[in-house]
């Protein structure tokens, strides 16, 4: 008979009908910028980013209050399920227009699972479409 046995990890977050993946939600302690090409598009003092292992590990992602992004980060068409996070609206980047620039570079966490509600109200950005900077205070 083949048994499986799963170790949670202290101090961490997982779903109850998926256990092996988990997260933790760490603070940071310097003031982190977000840019894309050249411009800033999140500033905070404030941040925060989950270290999450799944399949793998994920790409490190800061989530910034969203007072402290740019407001001309929009709805997308597209929303994402994360079995850590919970359901998350996509953003678009928009132009001073209002034309799209940039599809889903960021995503909105408006109703987070209980064990992720450190990330309500943030807006965490896709790595690899921003260039993070962290930077002491």
């Amino acid at each position: 008979m083949l048994t499986t046995s799963v170790t949670l990890v202290r101090d961490t977050g997982h779903h109850p009908a998926e256990p092996r993946p988990f997260m933790k939600i760490k603070p940071v302690d310097h003031r982190v910028r977000i840019l894309r090409d050249g411009f800033t598009i999140g500033d905070s003092t404030d941040a925060v980013r989950p270290l999450e292992v799944g399949t793998g590990f994920d790409a490190p992602v800061f989530y910034l209050p969203k007072a402290d992004a740019t407001p001309r980060l929009a709805p997308s068409n597209r929303t994402s399920h994360c079995s850590l996070k919970g359901e998350a609206p996509a953003l678009d980047l928009r132009d001073e227009s209002g034309r799209v620039i940039v599809t889903d570079i960021a995503w909105g966490c408006t109703a987070p699972h209980d064990f992720a509600s450190a990330l309500s109200d943030r807006v965490g950005f896709l790595a690899g479409e921003v260039t993070a900077e962290e930077m002491a205070q």
